[in-house]
């Protein structure tokens, strides 16, 4: 399962991976679906894809191969260990440390803090939750984040999870129903250079993942996202910046 990332260094602080989910609202049935198999030995197989900014498949794809390798104990929770090689269009691998409830995922987030000091929430993060409609998973004030040698960025980041609705989606030649989970990320503030405000920075980014019953994940998808600039220095006093998505959807597996 790939965590996924941008590469426009401007808004690198929008993806701080952190948190204790909060409830909000929402209820499931008593005995939520099994979501999530997480057993060693556990495989899935997926064809990737890119998206352009208007979320159309663009070329090249890739494949991600995933499997559960081990067990762990991390802050008293059972946690298991996800490698993920890739294939193709794309080349290396991850580790992901996950972790579930009936009905939940969780993430385990190791980092401390990034390279530029800001600060992260170290431990499990609730990443679905199918007994809620929405959670809140961080919300957080950044001052003084350098965006390069000169500018630097203050305001509020957001992180929240929803649960949507459900989709009919054709594994191995067989029409499941998959439920879907929306993680959204948001930054709002305002741009300095060298302490002097000169504008507004804004950018949400949407990832979603679609699971079904005694399978797992069997879509995901980082939603084509757009970063805003407002300042009086840019010609016609706005820049947008649009940033490409991705889409992986299952091809194989093997679950216990």
């Amino acid at each position: 399962m790939r965590r996924w990332g941008i590469g426009v260094v401007t808004v690198a602080v929008v993806f701080l991976w952190a948190g204790c989910a909060k409830d909000e609202g929402g209820t499931g049935p008593s005995s939520p679906p099994n979501y999530f198999p997480l057993k060693v030995g556990n495989w899935w197989v997926y064809r990737g894809v890119e998206l352009d900014t208007a979320g159309l498949e663009t070329g090249p794809e890739w494949r991600d191969s995933t499997v559960v390798v081990a067990q762990v104990t991390l802050q008293g929770r059972q946690g298991y260990v996800m490698v993920s090689h890739y294939s193709g269009g794309r080349s290396g691998s991850d580790t992901t440390v996950v972790a579930s409830e009936p009905g939940r995922l969780y993430i385990y987030v190791g980092d401390g803090e990034d390279g530029d000091g800001i600060p992260f929430l170290r431990g499990w993060v609730k990443y679905a939750d199918y007994s809620a409609s929405s959670w809140n998973i961080w919300d957080t004030t950044l001052t003084n984040v350098p965006l390069d040698s000169n500018l630097t960025t203050s305001g509020t980041f957001s992180w929240r999870g929803e649960r949507g609705g459900t989709m009919a989606v054709t594994v191995k030649g067989r029409t499941v129903t998959a439920q879907e989970f929306r993680v959204v990320g948001s930054f709002s503030g305002k741009l300095y250079n060298q302490r002097i405000e000169i504008g507004t920075l804004s950018y949400t980014r949407v990832e979603r993942l679609w699971v079904a019953e005694n399978i797992g994940v069997v879509r995901g998808q980082l939603d084509p996202s757009e970063l805003v600039i407002r300042s009086p220095l840019i010609p016609g006093g706005e820049m947008r910046q649009k940033e490409e998505g991705e889409r992986t959807v299952l091809m194989d597996y093997f679950v216990q």
